[in-house]
C-alpha cells in the first residue's frame, strides 16, 4: 500500500483547521474568551503537539482528532473539559493530564460543522490518518474506528 503525505497540522489546513490556540492552563481564560463566539457551534477539533513524533508509517504532529456535537455547550463546552473532566470523561481526563504535565506543549484548532456532519468529518480524518500511519493518533486510542 503506498502512503504519501503524513497526516500533520500542515495538510489539515485543506480540511479547514488554520488557527491554532495554545492548550494549556496559563491560556485557558484566553482560550475561552476566544472561543465565546463558538458557544452554540459544533464541529471537529485537532489537537496537536509542538513538536513531530515517530508514528508506525511517517511522522505526525496530530495527537488527537475529536468532534462536539451537543447543540447547547458547542466546542467550547467540549474544550472546557479538557480543562475540567467529569468523573467518566476518560479522554478529556487523559487530555487534561498531558496539558497540566507538559504545559506549552500542545494547540487545538476547530472547525465548525453542523452537528449531522462533525461525526462524519471526524470520522473522515480518523480514518485518513489511520490510511497514512497505520494506526490512530494517540489520545484517540480507545476508538475502534476499523471495518473489518
Amino acid at each position: 500500500m503506498k502512503r504519501s503525505k503524513a497526516t500533520n497540522s500542515e495538510n489539515l489546513k485543506k480540511w479547514g483547521f488554520t488557527q491554532w490556540h495554545r492548550l494549556n492552563f496559563e491560556n485557558k481564560e484566553n482560550l475561552l474568551k476566544e472561543l465565546n463566539e463558538l458557544r452554540p457551534k459544533t464541529g471537529v477539533y485537532a489537537i496537536k503537539s509542538d513538536k513531530s513524533f515517530g508514528r508506525f508509517f511517517k511522522n505526525s504532529d496530530i495527537v488527537y482528532i475529536g468532534s462536539s456535537r451537543d447543540k447547547k455547550s458547542g466546542l467550547k463546552g467540549r474544550i472546557k473539559h479538557f480543562f475540567k473532566p467529569g468523573i467518566t470523561q476518560k479522554t478529556s481526563k487523559r487530555i487534561n493530564w498531558w496539558i497540566r504535565n507538559y504545559p506549552n506543549k500542545f494547540k487545538i484548532s476547530l472547525l465548525v460543522t453542523k452537528p449531522q456532519k462533525a461525526l462524519s468529518v471526524e470520522y473522515r480524518l480518523l480514518t485518513f490518518y489511520e490510511k497514512k500511519h497505520g494506526e490512530l493518533p494517540p489520545f484517540n486510542r480507545n476508538i475502534g474506528i476499523r471495518q473489518n
